[in-house]
């Protein structure tokens, strides 16, 4: 699995429409896995896949890092 498809699938596949970016990176890290992706790798993907159209996402606290998901998105299933 790609580093942006599984950005996708967390970011989308999250139970609250609040997420925690750090949670989403563990995820991340943990379906990539051997590769150690760096943070800034996994937000690219994120803003990447903002501008493609397919997450819709705003910050609601830089500190916190806490992203509030906009309800357009489509989902994806997960291939696992």
């Amino acid at each position: 699995m790609t580093i942006k498809t599984a950005t996708l699938m967390e970011f989308t596949h999250y139970p609250s429409s609040i997420v925690p970016i750090s949670e989403i990176i563990s995820y991340v890290r943990a379906d990539v896995f051997p590769r150690t992706p760096f943070d800034g790798t996994i937000l690219r993907k994120l803003r990447e896949l903002r501008q493609e159209g397919k997450v819709n996402y705003v910050v609601i606290d830089r500190r916190k890092a806490l992203y509030k998901r906009q309800d357009n998105i489509k989902f994806y299933k997960r291939s696992k």
